[in-house]
């Protein structure tokens, strides 16, 4: 048994990071580690950038530099530009990872014209460089380009069952 000891690879370890350590919130909804290598999380009080020994806080609020659209959080993802795309109960924001920008997207020019601000956006998911899809309340789906600010408006139970997707 001697012989296997060093072969043998070390278990990894955890740590409990809570609002102690300056996380905004216990109640954390998601998470995402992105490209260069930060953690993103997602609270009930606000998105939280955390690089292994500091985390740097967004949240809503008049004049803020790292204001979001609400500090609840419901989906983090990060697109093929290295973009964060960050859902709330009260809007979309696109974080430009480079500049460290913040971009809130109120609303599309879509028929229904939809309010972003006003709905519950549960979920996203970057397709592509030119396709970013936005789940909304509990039955819309939203297809957007970020560089034109097109976008096509889908009834969900529709869609599903035009792509034969069974549900």
């Amino acid at each position: 048994f001697m012989g296997m000891a060093g072969r043998c690879q070390q278990l990894p370890s955890f740590e409990n990071i809570t609002e102690k350590e300056g996380l905004s919130d216990n109640h954390v909804t998601c998470f995402l580690k992105d490209k260069a290598g930060y953690i993103w999380v997602g609270t009930e009080s606000g998105l939280n950038r955390y690089d292994g020994n500091v985390f740097k806080v967004y949240s809503p609020g008049q004049g803020k530099k790292n204001k979001i659209s609400s500090a609840f959080i419901t989906s983090i993802k990060q697109d093929g530009a290295g973009d964060i795309w960050v859902t709330t109960r009260k809007g979309i924001n696109r974080i430009d990872n480079k500049t460290d920008t913040i971009e809130i997207i109120h609303s599309v020019s879509i028929k229904p014209q939809i309010d972003f601000s006003e709905a519950v956006i549960w979920d996203v998911f970057p397709d592509n460089d030119t396709t970013v899809w936005f789940a909304i309340d509990a039955n819309r789906l939203v297809k957007f380009n970020p560089k034109t600010k097109y976008s096509e408006y889908f009834d969900f139970r529709s869609f599903l069952s035009e792509n034969k997707i069974e549900y």
